[in-house]
């Protein structure tokens, strides 16, 4: 076995080299959503379609914390450096509401003073699938950089949103904090969350 390959073993133990090989990154550009997309968003709103959305995570968040080892479509993680959680999509939402949702959380994060510093969507083919990965960065808005030490909010953010096959998997937020004494500590993560889940 030649060194890539006990590297990419060990970087990927349940994909093969062929499989790896055999993907190809179709489109790598920034997300820019269009005044169709805006307009539909909006709509979707109007319509209280994110309603739904919203109550079942704060129905699984709640049990969350009541039953931790319970099989909940909600998982939070938090330590000292990064904060977050995740859910995988259900089949009762289109990738379309999930898509809506981000955008949703987008929103309400420019309402507590983040702006995107940036964003990417990454199409991948594979032999048996399309992978889509929607990535969106937002930092504190750059008035917290004036003077030290700085207000973080809560930290720097990350949403992820994989899609395969036109059908969301997978939607995350992670936030990731710093803790030396150039930054100010960062407000609570359970303070954001209700701020993001907020009807």
């Amino acid at each position: 076995m030649n060194l890539f390959s006990r590297l990419f073993n060990q970087l990927y133990p349940n994909q093969s080299e062929e499989k790896a090989i055999e993907s190809e990154v179709l489109l790598r550009e920034p997300i820019k959503h269009n005044k169709v997309f805006l307009k539909n968003y909006q709509e979707w709103i109007y319509n209280e379609m994110h309603h739904g959305l919203l109550n079942d995570l704060n129905e699984k968040r709640a049990l969350r914390k009541e039953k931790s080892t319970e099989k909940i479509n909600y998982f939070e993680v938090q330590n000292s450096t990064y904060s977050g959680f995740y859910f995988y999509g259900e089949s009762r939402w289109s990738s379309t509401d999930y898509t809506y949702l981000v955008h949703y959380f987008f929103e309400q994060l420019k309402r507590v003073e983040y702006f995107l510093a940036n964003s990417v969507r990454e199409v991948i083919e594979e032999p048996e699938e399309l992978k889509t990965t929607e990535l969106f960065y937002l930092k504190p808005a750059l008035k917290f950089r004036k003077e030290t030490p700085y207000n973080q909010l809560y930290g720097n953010l990350e949403i992820e949103h994989k899609i395969v096959d036109g059908e969301t998997k997978m939607v995350k937020l992670m936030s990731s904090v710093y803790n030396d004494q150039h930054y100010n500590t960062a407000m609570a993560f359970d303070e954001l969350l209700n701020k993001l889940f907020l009807l």
